[in-house]
């Protein structure tokens, strides 16, 4: 039988999970409203899991937790937490780079602890990191803005007397981004732009196989439709384009969070969408497979009118980075 803590100030949560627990399989679960219950458990209990809140009064989950891996160092830790505030998303990601076992954010559904005591009983990683609507609506606010400066931009540079619409600025775990923008097997056509400064990561922007060639048809001042492989040509107007055009939107993006953030070397690539993303998450030191949810895509998306074709610009930060942004944005505010 494996014994569980649940530690919660909220007492609907803590039964929750109990209930969960109990009609799930052989557990023998405990329950703490606060910091200091834990600890006493803790102590008298061969504990295998513990689910710990972030924000409770008196002492805090991440004090618990660093209070318990001095007592017993193999602990397995799933923290849960709603990231409320500043506070608490900085101590919550803190403790998410170096957790044993796993993160969870509310509101979550019983398939999400199902998922993660399956991560957790096999040996694994397990993270649902999510942002608070409050964050995603400033990181959109400041994006928008941004992708406005380059929309302008993209005009001047294609010289065409055409519409270019913003449109689906998100942000989504890297582990989670699955949606192909092409057939299996075929590859997408980007330029990939290494940031630094305040803020590191990379800066991604992307366009599908035929939609690329039609864009080096703009470039080159030719018949849409003209275009039918990547030569030596097209590649370096492509390169170029996407140099360009992630330099304008990372100085937008710093001016508006004060952070600097600097363009560094650019390549072209040629895979599917996925296998980037998820070379560009390793490139952070990340597992993908387990602790790429705690990583983010700033996604936006653009729409050229007349010839059609959709570009997508993805800002994929360090955590720590991520952190620096919103800190930036409410003092900003």
């Amino acid at each position: 039988m494996f014994k569980v803590l649940v530690v919660d100030d909220e007492e609907n949560i803590r039964e929750a999970i109990s209930e969960f627990l109990e009609n799930e399989g052989d557990y023998e679960v405990f329950l703490a409203e606060d910091g200091y219950r834990a600890l006493e458990i803790f102590k008298a209990q061969p504990l295998d899991l513990v689910f710990m809140d972030v924000k409770m009064p008196g002492l805090d989950g991440i004090e618990v937790f660093h209070k318990m891996r001095q007592l017993k160092p193999e602990i397995n830790v799933v923290i849960i937490t709603g990231l409320p505030d500043e506070q608490s998303f900085d101590r919550a990601l803190t403790v998410s780079e170096e957790v044993l076992q796993g993160f969870i954010a509310k509101p979550f559904k019983p398939a999400d602890l199902r998922k993660c005591l399956q991560n957790v009983l096999a040996g694994n990683r397990h993270s649902t990191f999510q942002l608070t609507p409050g964050q995603l609506e400033s990181l959109g606010q400041v994006t928008s803005a941004s992708m406005k400066t380059v929309s302008q931009a993209f005009t001047q540079i294609i010289h065409k007397d055409t519409k270019i619409a913003l449109q689906n600025v998100k942000a989504i775990p890297l582990s989670q981004i699955s949606k192909p923008l092409e057939e299996p097997g075929v590859s997408s056509v980007g330029v990939l732009t290494k940031v630094s400064g305040d803020v590191n990561g990379t800066v991604f922007f992307l366009v599908s196989w035929p939609d690329g060639l039609v864009l080096t048809d703009l470039l080159q001042k030719a018949k849409p439709g003209t275009a039918k492989i990547f030569d030596e040509v097209s590649q370096a107007g492509l390169k170029s384009l996407g140099t360009v055009l992630s330099g304008v939107y990372l100085k937008t993006f710093s001016e508006q969070v004060n952070l600097s953030m600097r363009p560094e070397q650019s390549k072209l690539v040629f895979e599917h969408r996925n296998d980037v993303i998820k070379s560009i998450a390793q490139g952070l030191n990340t597992v993908w497979e387990n602790e790429g949810e705690y990583l983010f895509t700033i996604e936006t998306e653009l729409s050229i009118i007349n010839p059609a074709i959709k570009c997508w610009f993805l800002l994929i930060p360090t955590a720590d980075s991520l952190k620096s942004v919103f800190r930036a944005l409410r003092t900003f505010k």
